[in-house]
């Protein structure tokens, strides 16, 4: 994770800790509000709960042009996305995804295409109806990998997230 995009984000919560106008906005202020200090892995978890409704924001006295120049939903954001691209599974696509995702979606595509063009060349000896066209083997390769990658992925991506955040203290 960006340590200066951790930093920004902690200055910002310490302010608005001082402060406290905003307690009841949403439930980033009552988790901002339970300590004095916080650790990365706090505001990671402030990052996270955050929903960016800005209502915050609007409310807040110490917006630009104010020297503390703070934009607390902005901050929390871009800490949740670089906490999303740390913790996503597999690692090497988590910043595609955010950055070429029209390409992404674009290959996924043709590939599934490419993938029913061979099963149709290949098509199934027997059954009926629908299984004449695509067998019940073939379904379970198509979608196993498409229901486990995915899961897969979730739990090694919550795995990362709670040993950052700190769930077992």
């Amino acid at each position: 994770m960006q340590i200066d995009l951790i930093q920004e984000a902690r200055r910002q919560a310490e302010v608005c800790n001082a402060c406290r106008y905003c307690e009841g906005y949403c439930s980033v202020f009552p988790s901002l509000h339970a300590q004095r200090a916080f650790s990365d892995g706090d505001i990671t978890q402030l990052a996270n709960l955050c929903h960016n409704c800005r209502g915050c924001y609007y409310a807040c006295q110490y917006t630009a042009p104010h020297e503390f120049d703070l934009n607390l939903p902005k901050a929390l954001a871009e800490v949740r996305r670089d906490s999303w691209e740390s913790f996503a599974w597999p690692q090497p696509l988590a910043q595609r995804f955010h950055t070429q995702g029209g390409a992404i979606a674009l290959a996924l595509v043709i590939g599934f295409a490419f993938m029913f063009l061979a099963i149709r060349a290949i098509r199934s000896d027997g059954g009926q109806g629908f299984y004449a066209v695509l067998s019940h083997n073939a379904m379970v390769a198509i979608f196993a990998p498409a229901f486990l990658l995915p899961l897969i992925g979730v739990v090694v991506g919550l795995n990362r997230y709670w040993r950052t955040v700190g769930v077992n203290r």
